[in-house]
């Protein structure tokens, strides 16, 4: 029976030895959980004055949700409320001024107008230059606020379009000159 005893005692260990271990804390603890918090509320604080100084910077630029400071996104194209410079060539389909407000274009150089084809081939410019105004085109048009012509300068042609031509000075034609009357200024003589 002893012999069955002992087996049986070796099947069922009953003795149960030295007490287990207490487990080893999971996770960071001491100088490096103190490293680890400060990073993180340093981050946290770049983070919120980043933030703040854009939304800042947003403000004081007037940059609102619609477009950027005057200029504003609208759908049929932009608007710009105020003055703009501009660096380098602009293109428009349109351009005006608000209404009753005049449109002011400054330039300290010249102001060029430009149209070309589809090809690009420019055909027509208009130039304000310092001292002087020139039009570069196939026909130049004047006309007055009724739409009546003025003025008509083609290839081969001049058309003024009033009945009344005044010269101050004086006038030299080298061909001829085809009018209905010719009278002197005051009831002066021709000669």
């Amino acid at each position: 029976m002893e012999d069955t005893d002992q087996r049986m005692s070796g099947m069922f260990d009953l003795d149960p030895g030295p007490p287990p271990a207490p487990p080893q804390p999971v996770g960071i603890y001491g100088w490096r959980k103190r490293c680890l918090y400060a990073s993180v509320l340093v981050l946290l604080i770049s983070v919120v004055l980043n933030l703040a100084l854009t939304i800042w910077i947003l403000r004081v630029l007037n940059f609102p949700l619609d477009g950027m400071g005057t200029l504003q996104v609208n759908p049929s194209g932009f608007s710009l409320r105020g003055e703009a410079e501009f660096l380098k060539t602009v293109y428009v389909e349109k351009l005006q001024s608000e209404r009753e407000k005049p449109l002011y274009i400054l330039s300290d150089n010249k102001v060029q107008l430009t149209t070309s084809d589809k090809n690009g081939t420019e055909n027509s410019q208009f130039v304000i230059d310092e001292n002087s105004i020139e039009a570069t085109c196939d026909i130049f048009h004047v006309k007055d606020l009724n739409n009546k012509t003025q003025m008509l300068l083609n290839g081969s042609k001049v058309t003024l379009g009033f009945p009344d031509v005044g010269f101050p000075g004086s006038l030299t034609i080298k061909d001829s000159v085809k009018v209905p009357s010719v009278f002197g200024h005051d009831g002066k003589p021709l000669v």
